[in-house]
């Protein structure tokens, strides 16, 4: 495919005033290449993979590949290692949203009343709805993330921001309704709020760092 070989890394077609690594977007780098946002994660994985096959290109070595900077000879590290590390976090990321749909629909089914008594848990439409949103959000964005779509990154951070909003509000409506809810209830808010506010971070950071 044109413009996506080691010999004609995209990254050269940027101009100067764009050139630096943190002002280059990859809207700018399919501007000024011309290929497509697909064919780019497709090829480098993203930005810092588009740029280690650069470095790799302008200093090769006998064998035509970069060497890793004497802290990275010391510690093992690959010159892609940045970029091994962020399909780690998105496929954990991808299984852990498939998890929480399986937890959030677990709650929805004795809300809707379609397990009637299910882990005690009484009939409550309001709740129900809110929570078959999150299974349908967390599922997107783990079908992004473990099929390695181009907006996965951003997937992961849109449909975690849903399903936290959806936990808080569960947790708004407890507390402005007066009701105090069961144990398990009060866990399961608590810890859903604590691990979607988590994924949603690292979700957020690498989509800004992959930017």
């Amino acid at each position: 495919m044109p413009g996506t070989s080691p010999s004609s890394c995209p990254a050269r077609t940027l101009p100067a005033e764009r050139s630096r690594y943190a002002e280059a977007t990859v809207a700018d780098i399919v501007e000024a290449s011309g290929i497509s946002v697909g064919s780019l994660y497709h090829h480098f994985g993203g930005k810092p993979g588009l740029v280690i096959r650069l470095v790799r290109r302008l200093l090769p070595t006998s064998d035509g590949v970069s060497e890793p900077s004497p802290w990275g000879r010391r510690h093992g590290v690959r010159p892609d290692a940045s970029v091994d590390r962020m399909d780690a976090l998105r496929r954990a990321l991808g299984w852990l949203s498939a998890c929480y749909a399986l937890v959030f629909l677990t709650f929805a089914l004795p809300h809707w009343g379609v397990v009637p008594g299910l882990m005690g848990e009484p009939v409550i439409i309001p709740a129900a709805v809110v929570e078959t949103l999150c299974v349908a959000a967390v599922l997107v964005g783990a079908r992004g993330a473990l099929a390695g779509r181009s907006w996965a990154w951003n997937g992961l951070v849109y449909s975690h921001a849903a399903a936290l909003g959806g936990v808080v509000l569960g947790i708004l409506a407890m507390a402005l309704g007066g009701a105090a809810g069961s144990a398990l209830l009060t866990w399961y808010h608590g810890s859903m709020a604590a691990v979607l506010a988590a994924g949603l971070a690292g979700a957020f950071y690498v989509s800004s760092v992959r930017r």
